[in-house]
């Protein structure tokens, strides 16, 4: 038996694989799978862009998603001609991106909930249709958005008054130069 198995009642327990590029994203086994999410959910975004990131979302959120091996993709080209869900549902730039990212390994694409519903409120959809995009209830949208705007006000003020310690800071120091200078 392998020295990474264990045996609970009879069964063979393996522990849980983690991709690689979930590792290299992490750095460190994340608190829960929620701060996994969330920092991959980051990584896509500043590789892919909004748009892209969305449409990924859109197509792929909740499941993993295999990369071929690098340059795959580049050297299907016009001879091959054959279909691919990932370049079909994003475009062949972003997929050659992830592809470069990730290849030849998966990741599990996050939900990135509050992403898409700012992104859907954005194009002007209600709550209503923004729930049923998402598959969830009108109220757990309207609290979604709720938690949203209390955390968005709390990094504002912790903002505004980090800003005032420094101009507190900044003012101080002239009356105190003035001062030894007399």
């Amino acid at each position: 038996m392998s020295g990474m198995a264990a045996s609970r009642g009879g069964r063979i327990a393996f522990p849980p694989h983690q991709p690689q590029s979930q590792k290299r994203l992490a750095g460190k086994m994340p608190s829960s799978s929620q701060d996994d999410d969330a920092s991959v959910a980051q990584h896509l975004l500043k590789l892919l862009g909004e748009q892209d990131f969305l449409r990924f979302l859109e197509n792929f959120a909740g499941c993993r998603v295999y990369f071929r091996s690098r340059g795959s993709i580049h050297e299907m080209g016009e001879m091959h001609q054959r279909t691919d869900r990932l370049v079909d549902a994003i475009g062949r730039e972003a997929a050659e991106k992830l592809e470069a990212e990730f290849g030849s390994d998966y990741i599990r694409a996050p939900l990135a909930r509050e992403f898409r519903a700012a992104c859907y409120r954005k194009q002007g959809l209600t709550n209503p249709k923004i729930a049923v995009r998402l598959g969830m209830t009108e109220t757990g949208i309207d609290k979604m958005f709720r938690r949203m705007k209390q955390r968005n006000l709390a990094k504002l003020r912790a903002a505004t008054n980090d800003n005032r310690k420094n101009r507190l800071a900044d003012d101080d120091r002239p009356k105190r130069r003035a001062a030894g200078d007399e």
